[in-house]
Formats: C-alpha cells, structure tokens, sequence
C-alpha cells in the first residue's frame, strides 16, 4: 500500500462525499496510483447521513470508522494513522475538492525530495478558494513577535509586512504572485487541510497532539518535527479546492486559535513568557473588538472576539 487518505467527518455529509468523489475522480484506475491507495473516514458521531451515504458507495478501498464520540481532529486523524496502511498519509479535510493528477504530483515530490536529503517533514498541497485562487495557508512558528504582528495587524503594513514574522500569513506577507514563480514555498507550518507525510516520520516521532481537539495542532505538529531538522513547505503546483469554514464557525475558529497559542507556549516554551502572551492577545483582541464593532460593523466577528476576551482573561 503506497498511499492512505485520512478524512475526518463531522456532519458534513454531502461535503464528504463530494471529497470522496473527487478522490476517485482524480485516480482512475487505470492509473498505477489507484491500485495501491485507501481512504479512511474517521466519522465523529455524525448525526446526518454520513455514513449511510458512504456505506452506498460500496468501494473496497474505502474504510469507514465510526466513532460514538465527538473525538476532535487530532484524535481522530491519529485513528486513521494508526489504522493505515500506506507508506505515505495524506491527512485530508472533509471539505475539499482534489483536481486531477493533484495527489501524483504530491507524492512524486515526496519521493524526488527523499533521495535528495531525507528531512523534508509535512508537505502541503496550493489551496484554492472556490473561484480559483490562491487561498493563503500556513505562516511563521508562534512566538511572542509572530504573534504581536498578528494581533495588531503589523502583518498588512506596505513594504514592511514581508520583512516581520506572523503566525498567519494572510497579510501583505501573502503573495499570489510569488507563488506562480516558485515550485516550493517554505514555511514554519502549513495547515492541516491537505498535507502528505511519510508514515515513519510520525511513528518515529509522535502523531497529531490529542491534547489539541481542533486548531493549532498543525501548527505544533509542524515545530514538533521541526526539532528534529524536518521543514515543511507547499508545493505550489498541487492544487486542491478548500471550501474554507463549510465545516467549523468563525468563533469557533477564532476561540480555538487563542486556545492554541496558549498550549503551545506552555508546552515548548518558559512559564515567564506567559504573562506578555495574555497582554498581547487582550490588547490585540480589545482592537478588534473596536475594529468589528465601530468600523467595519461586523457584529458576528466582534461578538467572537468578545466572548474570546472573557476566556482569554481565565488563562
């Protein structure tokens, strides 16, 4: 088996199977791919129709592993890991769409890159918005500076913002157009949206965080094999289509990325630098706050962010 095809699924039925079926859509089968491949649904206790919708499709490469709780994405991605069969794993959100020749392409660069020098860690494909471009991923390992940038939106500033870390690079520090100019684009970590990986790697050193239920695990993850020399990058020519938050709310997107900062400083950094962390972030959020409320009048967004203050000051 050369390739397993991780999903994890959470009411997003139709989402799913739509992923599924771009899968077998790009690997037809007569492609030497396609007869040493398997997808694994990890489904965390769905209450639509998910795996009655699966279980139709009737392919015997596809593994369905129903769960009776709500496990969260690391969990669960490391059922599939530790179900797999593949040399290589391809950790694949439920609401994407694959293009064809896409995953080829993937795993041949994979391959090219090993027998040049064995250290490349986590490999991202070039996400694309539903229209067709370039949708940003990844960014700069959290630190108190990526972080600050961030926050206080450092990262949008012209001409300075390419020269200061951010943990998301979102900002002026994401250029479609390098991106067209470069075959590979390094970064600190990539999301975890669709990402190739060789198995070994992480039974050598330890899968996804289960401490981490959803968001910032790619984010550890990618500065975990990072202390072992392993860097991480997206290979710009591999494109998937990401539906973007189909299968999680902005607040609880904006909650779980605060949350994660907080993790990740307690597990690899000094308990001192906690303190600034929290000043950082409050202030960060309290301008948003303002930003959301008075000026771009967006009552969901500053809504999220007033109930992240309130969580943030327990930390």
């Amino acid at each position: 088996m050369k390739l397993s095809i991780i999903i994890v699924s959470y009411n997003t039925a139709k989402l799913t199977l739509q992923t599924i079926k771009s899968i077998y859509h790009c690997l037809p089968k007569n492609s030497p791919l396609a007869r040493c491949f398997e997808i694994l649904v990890i489904d965390n206790n769905s209450h639509d129709n998910t795996l009655d919708l699966l279980t139709k499709l009737q392919q015997k490469n596809l593994k369905l592993l129903p769960q009776k709780n709500n496990l969260g994405f690391g969990q669960a991605n490391n059922l599939g890991f530790q179900s797999s069969q593949g040399e290589y794993l391809l950790f694949l959100n439920s609401d994407t769409i694959v293009h064809k020749g896409n995953i080829e392409k993937m795993l041949t660069y994979y391959q090219d890159q090993e027998e040049k020098s064995p250290s490349l860690g986590l490999l991202a494909a070039q996400l694309l918005n539903q229209d067709g471009t370039f949708q940003p991923q990844g960014g700069d390992t959290p630190t108190l500076a990526s972080i600050f940038n961030t926050m206080f939106f450092l990262d949008d500033l012209p001409f300075l913002a390419k020269f200061l870390p951010a943990v998301q690079h979102t900002g002026r520090n994401f250029n479609p157009k390098s991106i067209l100019s470069h075959e590979f684009i390094p970064k600190s970590w990539v999301g975890g949206t669709a990402v190739l990986v060789k198995k070994s790697i992480l039974e050598k050193y330890g899968p996804w965080d289960e401490h981490i239920f959803m968001y910032g695990e790619d984010q550890e993850l990618a500065h975990r094999l990072s202390q072992h020399q392993y860097y991480h990058g997206i290979l710009t020519q591999a494109h998937i289509t990401h539906l973007g938050s189909a299968s999680s709310s902005s607040s609880n997107a904006i909650h779980g990325e605060l949350k994660g900062y907080f993790y990740f400083f307690r597990k690899f950094y000094p308990s001192w630098k906690k303190f600034p962390l929290k000043l950082i972030l409050i202030s960060g959020i309290l301008l948003r706050c303002f930003i959301f409320s008075w000026l771009k009048k967006d009552s969901v967004r500053a809504l999220a962010y007033k109930q992240a203050l309130s969580m943030i000051i327990k930390q």
